[in-house]
């Protein structure tokens, strides 16, 4: 989903990178800063580890991380958004992309095609 306002199925408004373009150098397992400079990507995730928002350490790294992105002109992905206090949080840090149980589960294909043409897609 986009931060920016879209109302509807924002979500398939956005082109997901390529396999080797999409970092997760921000989550709770092995990552290291150092990847982002060493691989070609476009994007970099923010782990839902780190949406708690009640915790200052999870706030300047959430805002160190969407720093970082800015700076390298990366896209940046939070995931684990579930309501409306994590998403006014990550849209204030000009995150630009979210997913998590806030819009809504995982959906199977033939799910997630009906959801698209109700909701439509994004302007």
């Amino acid at each position: 989903w986009k931060t920016d306002g879209s109302q509807g199925g924002a979500l398939f408004d956005y082109e997901a990178p390529e396999p080797n373009n999409f970092g997760t150098f921000f989550g709770t397992g092995y990552s290291n800063l150092a990847y982002v400079s060493k691989y070609p990507i476009d994007t970099i995730k923010i782990d839902r580890a780190f949406m708690d928002i009640n915790s200052k350490a999870n706030i300047a790294i959430v805002s160190a991380i969407t720093a970082i992105g800015d700076g390298l002109s990366l896209n940046v992905l939070a995931e684990g958004i579930e309501d409306q206090e994590q998403l006014d949080f990550i849209k204030e840090r000009d995150c630009r992309f979210i997913q998590g149980y806030f819009f809504s589960t995982p959906l199977p294909l033939i799910d997630l095609e009906t959801y698209v043409a109700e909701y439509g897609q994004a302007s």
